[in-house]
């Protein structure tokens, strides 16, 4: 078995006011470098854009509970090269109902890993989102924490 840890921001960008809100969407993520410093004088972190290779893809649909609170999610990532993963929510997301200064909504939702084929063929896991979402106009910033563990060493 080997492990493989990654942490990937999707984003997309604001609809225009004439497109219909959608249950299903996606998103778009490419490589970076990011650092944490855990300093005297406090936490400082950043991540660079890497330019070279490819776009990682998210597509999924959700639904929201009764409550505009908590959801569900599926969905794929793909990453070139025949690599993705399908995932499903692990019990329920979270939305919280309260608007940053900014417009946005915070939420968080765990997924199981279902398939992997590709680089990810066998993989067994699961990813965590940490997102940013404006309802009014779909804006999304999406950051992920996947770890998988794959077949072989």
């Amino acid at each position: 078995m080997k492990r493989l840890t990654f942490f990937l921001t999707y984003t997309r960008a604001a609809k225009p006011a004439s497109e219909a809100a959608s249950d299903c969407g996606s998103a778009r993520a490419r490589g970076a470098v990011c650092t944490t410093r855990i300093l005297a004088d406090g936490v400082k972190s950043g991540c660079e854009p890497l330019t070279e290779g490819v776009e990682a893809v998210m597509e999924s649909c959700f639904k929201v509970d009764a409550d505009n609170v908590h959801f569900t999610e599926s969905g794929s990532v793909s990453i070139g090269g025949g690599a993705a993963l399908t995932f499903s929510t692990i019990g329920k997301g979270v939305l919280q109902p309260e608007t940053t200064a900014d417009g946005f909504n915070r939420g968080s939702i765990m997924w199981q890993v279902d398939e992997g084929s590709g680089q990810f063929a066998g993989a067994v896991g699961l990813i965590v989102s940490n997102f940013l979402v404006n309802l009014g106009n779909e804006q999304l910033i999406d950051h992920h924490l996947v770890v998988i563990d794959l077949p072989g060493d």
